[in-house]
């Protein structure tokens, strides 16, 4: 029978038995499994700017982006996003998407002229600028064993905005205002 020596950190050590097998045991996954993870953080701030037509005008968020290679073309990516976005003013409109793989499907359904985001924040009118922690989670379906490419982008709604992502709008030098950090986690998981 073989041991395992488990030492402490200051004295003394628990020794725990191993039973005797002949061969050699293979280690099965099952689905669900995480097999590797794979993240970026952003700490600096980033301001983006508004497209003149007035539309969403989608930019990827600095260092917001990771290459992960799907080990099997079943398997799943598992995206998760945390992100400090906010408005410039009121009566605007702060968005996020995921793009790479299919996560560009991540959004929400066609309805005449307005655009599909995956999440958004609203400064209302009378409400000056507003900024808030947003979180987008996704599972998808890459079904490709070559390197992907995910990303979050940030996107004003109107021709006068503009978005401040780990900031807040009106960013005065004084204690009381602050700087966050936001991320991109993404986890391959066993199909």
């Amino acid at each position: 029978m073989g041991s395992v020596v488990i030492s402490g950190a200051t004295s003394g050590a628990v020794t725990l038995g191993v039973a005797a097998e002949a061969g050699t045991k293979a280690l099965t996954l099952g689905p669900g499994m995480i097999l590797q993870v794979v993240t970026a953080n952003f700490l600096g701030v980033q301001t983006i700017a508004a497209a003149a037509s007035n539309v969403f005008n989608f930019v990827d968020i600095t260092s917001l982006s990771v290459d992960i290679t799907p080990s099997s073309s079943s398997n799943k990516i598992l995206l998760m996003a945390q992100v400090n976005i906010g408005c410039n003013t009121a009566d605007r409109i702060a968005a996020l998407r995921f793009t790479g793989g299919n996560a560009d499907d991540f959004i929400g359904d066609a309805a005449s002229n307005r655009q599909r985001v995956a999440s958004f924040i609203n400064s209302p009118s009378g409400a000056g600028a507003m900024a808030m922690n947003t979180h987008l989670t996704y599972v998808d379906s890459p079904a490709t064993t070559s390197a992907v490419t995910y990303k979050v982008q940030g996107a004003p709604n109107y021709g006068s905005g503009t978005v401040a992502i780990n900031y807040v709008a009106s960013d005065a030098d004084a204690a009381y205002f602050p700087r966050g950090a936001s991320s991109l986690t993404v986890m391959e998981i066993l199909g």
